[in-house]
């Protein structure tokens, strides 16, 4: 049994980032009989295609600098990931994405690639990275 008010997650199948929200809102109540209220959803972020990629708005305007460098080796990260050369890039990945989780509000292009390559990274490598814990 689930303990009350303890958060579920799941994948439902419906990604704002290929479904508009009227499309997965009404999926979601059809098929699971709850109205999503996720970020994406309350506020009808746009599809992937539209997302914003120039400009972001800083949650701190003092780490612009730090973002534009992690940034920079991002893209050539990315160009390495999208030629298959996957070795010893989740590190990078994983502290790129944290950096700007905690410096840019979302929707946002990049951060939706990050994920992205966060997860092509764990599939090709069958799943067996572990994340660091700083206990």
């Amino acid at each position: 049994p689930c303990l009350n008010c303890v958060e579920i997650v799941d994948n439902y199948g419906y990604h704002h980032a290929l479904h508009d929200v009227t499309t997965r809102q009404s999926e979601l109540r059809s098929q699971y009989h709850f109205h999503c209220q996720c970020c994406a959803c309350i506020e009808d972020w746009p599809l992937y295609l539209q997302l914003p990629n120039e400009n972001p708005v800083y949650l701190n305007p003092s780490v612009q600098d730090e973002v534009k460098k992690s940034s920079e080796i991002f893209q050539e990260v990315l160009q390495d990931i999208n030629s298959g050369k996957l070795d010893g890039k989740l590190p990078f990945l994983m502290a790129h994405l944290a950096l700007l989780h905690r410096t840019i509000k979302r929707p946002w292009r990049e951060y939706s690639e990050c994920q992205e390559a966060i997860k092509q990274c764990l599939s090709t490598q069958a799943n067996h990275y572990l994340v660091p814990t700083n206990h």
